[in-house]
């Protein structure tokens, strides 16, 4: 998944698995209540997510902000542009921009109220997670919210178990077990925003070895 997979079945099957991970183990209701309250404030809000892979997070909260009176409308950045492909499909009608670029190089161009990373910052080293906080500094957006895995032994125990049980592919469980073994523990998390400059911010534990930290 960190390279350019061809699209393909395999692909489709691995977006599908994360996905589903997604909604009923706690990444779209992680995203949602980090979101709401800053989202309920606008009357059309605008918003930049990194990494947006299958832009399933994005279209979940788009759908459920609608329904509470709330126009959003989201730019995805994405790298791979078979993964963008499959998100087209994914969020169909909704007011989802899809851009493929890469994030040691992307500055927006336009404004946002707030700029959301969902569970990608495992997959850069410390170094370059320090540099895009770093830059995401710079692009003066009003809120920032970085939200990942937290690694821990119990949690590489938990995440083994539970694709084993409930996933027929291996490359899902590969990357589920890897994913876990690359996260930052809470501590060196919130090391990461303080060696970026981040001060002030907001780190918060979620359900099913989640985490986040919000800068206003």
């Amino acid at each position: 998944m960190d390279d350019h997979p061809p699209l393909g079945e395999a692909l489709e099957v691995n977006l599908e698995n994360l996905r589903q991970l997604n909604r009923y183990f706690g990444a779209y209701q992680m995203a949602w209540s980090r979101i709401a309250p800053l989202a309920k404030q606008h009357r059309h809000f605008r918003w930049l997510d990194l990494a947006c892979g299958l832009a399933d997070i994005p279209a979940y909260v788009v759908d459920r902000l609608a329904s509470h009176g709330v126009e959003a409308t989201v730019t995805g950045i994405d790298f791979q542009p078979a993964t963008l492909e499959l998100a087209k499909r994914h969020v169909g009608r909704r007011p989802i921009h899809l851009i493929e670029a890469d994030l040691h190089e992307f500055e927006p161009t336009e404004s946002y109220d707030i700029a959301t990373c969902f569970l990608a910052l495992h997959h850069f080293s410390a170094q370059d997670a320090i540099a895009l906080l770093r830059r995401m500094r710079t692009w003066q957006i009003p809120v920032l919210l970085i939200a990942d895995l937290e690694r821990s032994p119990a949690a590489k125990v938990a995440i083994d178990a539970l694709t084993r049980l409930w996933m027929r592919s291996p490359e899902t469980r590969h990357d589920a077990v890897l994913s876990i073994e690359r996260a930052f523990s809470h501590r060196e998390f919130g090391d990461l925003a303080t060696l970026a400059g981040w001060c002030g911010f907001e780190q918060r534990r979620h359900r099913l070895f989640r985490q986040s930290i919000l800068l206003r």
